[in-house]
């Protein structure tokens, strides 16, 4: 599903990034949860999606439609 960031990401350059989120349906609007290190398993634990970031991109404005895995079905 496609969303919109609340807020702005940033990635490093040449790696695509998987963050936790929490995508609210209704609005199309996805924000992160936790910061991106692989081992905050606390965050995974309320996140609902994975927002996925392109690695040509180092930064994603809030506004900014991108791609997101759910995690509930």
């Amino acid at each position: 599903m496609r969303a919109r960031l609340a807020e702005t990401l940033h990635s490093p350059p040449g790696r695509r990034q998987f963050r936790r989120g929490e995508l609210d349906e209704a609005t199309g609007v996805v924000r992160a949860i936790g910061g991106p290190g692989s081992h905050l398993l606390s965050a995974l634990a309320r996140a609902n999606c994975l927002i996925v970031l392109d690695e040509s991109i180092q930064v994603h404005p809030t506004g900014e439609e991108v791609d997101t895995w759910s995690l509930d079905r």
